[in-house]
């Protein structure tokens, strides 16, 4: 006889269903809040090369002088101050004078009116390494995709409720481990785990929700 038949001839979907199917659903109310959670610690604020002479002067760190910035640094096409560069010496009305420009020698400065601390301006994630702060996304979502694979596996080896389990703990761990990372790459690896262990938690999940409850 099959579960569902069992399932059927002792009342069929009953509170306990209900509860149990409640329980299994609330871990995937934060799965949306990790896929979206890029759009908003790994933006990259406005931002300019960091200026230490006018520092000195002006600790807000963003809201200098325009006339005073652009002496500096160049502007974009658009009439925007660079973000990534900087003139080698001060620019002056001296039309004689090359004005060759670098990359920024002294790191950025970020505007924090909108946030706070990103992945951006926490490790300088910009201009040049732009691209390393875009991929934080794709490791978490390689994650997501070998989860899938392996959680697969071993909730058929050790059982699902065990491997539910698991997962639920090692997602924990790895958000706050995440939370405190010291470095770009510490950041990576344990997004990327706990892409892996999320999808497990949503996989599993699922299963267990479909085999207790009757069709």
């Amino acid at each position: 006889m099959k579960f569902e038949e069992i399932l059927d001839d002792i009342g069929g979907f009953s509170k306990f269903q209900f509860l149990l199917l409640s329980i299994l659903c609330l871990p995937r109310a934060i799965l949306p809040l990790h896929f979206l959670l890029h759009n908003f610690i790994s933006a990259t604020p406005p931002h300019h090369c960091s200026l230490r002479i006018l520092a000195k002067r002006n600790e807000s760190m963003w809201s200098f002088d325009p006339e005073a910035l652009a002496f500096w640094i160049p502007y974009q096409v658009d009439g925007s101050f660079s973000s990534c560069r900087v003139y080698s010496t001060p620019h002056t009305i001296n039309i004689s004078q090359e004005n060759k420009t670098i990359i920024c020698p002294h790191g950025w400065t970020y505007d924090k009116s909108q946030f706070g601390s990103t992945t951006a301006s926490e490790w300088d994630l910009v201009c040049n390494d732009k691209q390393l702060n875009q991929a934080l996304a794709t490791y978490f979502f390689l994650g997501v995709m070998f989860g899938a694979i392996v959680f697969g596996q071993l909730s058929d080896k050790f059982g699902r409720r065990s491997m539910l389990l698991m997962a639920l703990i090692a997602s924990t761990l790895l958000g706050a481990t995440a939370a405190f990372s010291t470095s770009y790459v510490m950041f990576a690896i344990s997004r990327a785990l706990s892409g892996l262990c999320l999808s497990g938690l949503s996989i599993i999940g699922i299963v267990l929700v479909t085999t207790n409850t009757s069709g």
